[in-house]
């Protein structure tokens, strides 16, 4: 059923929500789910070692779905608005700033807790819910990056 430009607008924006909505639900997730199978609150820095590489994999490709899905949202909104043919690309996520984010927001946050005196399960929770929040704003940012790069580089927008 045909539907107008509006609704379309409102279809395609609705759309673009519920998969980013998903996307941070499943990082959310995948986070909490690896961290209370591998990490040892009482032996923490060493099952972190394994941990981490993981975490990096999770926010990294979770981060190039955001992005994606924001290139076709952004696409499909242009073609809607009978401007077609323009390729968005992904936002890019550095690597390095990858490694800085998990270890400040994961390490860093468990030692800090613990310094400030809490137990070392107290601190492992409180480090992982600080790392999932953190992961999701990053992981989400794919999205609004990428939507902000098509913005700023697409003469009719």
């Amino acid at each position: 059923m045909p539907v107008s430009f509006a609704q379309t607008g409102r279809i395609l924006f609705g759309r673009y929500q519920g998969n980013q909505n998903t996307i941070a639900s499943g990082v959310s997730s995948s986070i909490a789910g690896l961290w209370a199978s591998m990490i040892d609150p009482e032996n923490f820095t060493q099952s972190w070692k394994v941990l981490e590489p993981i975490l990096r994999g999770i926010i990294d490709v979770n981060y190039s779905m955001s992005a994606a899905d924001a290139a076709q949202y952004y696409g499909l909104s242009r073609s809607v608005a009978g401007f077609y043919g323009t390729v968005v690309p992904g936002a890019y996520l550095n690597p390095d700033y990858l490694a800085v984010l998990t270890n400040n927001t994961g390490l860093q946050k468990f030692l800090d807790f613990q310094d400030s005196g809490r137990d070392a399960a107290t601190s492992s929770r409180m480090a992982m819910r600080y790392l999932i929040g953190n992961s999701i704003r990053v992981v989400l940012n794919g999205g609004r990056n990428t939507i902000t790069n098509a913005v700023a580089s697409d003469d009719v927008a």
